[in-house]
């Protein structure tokens, strides 16, 4: 997929993804997950949490599957094309052309951990 249409993307999950964000909250990463060829789940890190939401045919979200810690990693990713992480239950995969994404989740949960001396 062309940059300019991921970035076109990016932007319309975030904006989706905004409604169900807690006072305070910021976005970290927004992620497209698929059973098949569409994307039926957006993952959705934030400062605080990870949220799972259901995307319905038609684009619009459909529900919270799940809330998970925001001490969840969810790389790193691996393969050739289709990663499927652990906190997805193995049965949704990501394309590579969102494991940036991914990376950049995880990197955000690395500087919000606590510095050891």
């Amino acid at each position: 997929m062309p940059w300019w249409k991921l970035e076109s993307q990016d932007k319309q999950w975030r904006k989706k993804a905004a409604p169900y964000l807690e006072p305070g909250e910021s976005l970290d990463a927004v992620i497209g997950a698929a059973r098949a060829r569409a994307i039926d789940m957006l993952v959705v890190a934030t400062n605080r949490r990870i949220l799972l939401l259901k995307v319905k045919f038609s684009g619009a979200i459909d529900s919270v599957i799940q809330e998970l810690p925001r001490s969840t990693r969810l790389g790193p990713p691996k393969g050739t094309v289709r990663y499927y992480p652990p906190v997805l239950g193995g049965s949704e995969f990501v394309n590579r052309v969102f494991w940036d994404e991914i990376r950049r989740a995880d990197a955000a949960l690395d500087e919000q951990a606590p510095r050891t001396p």
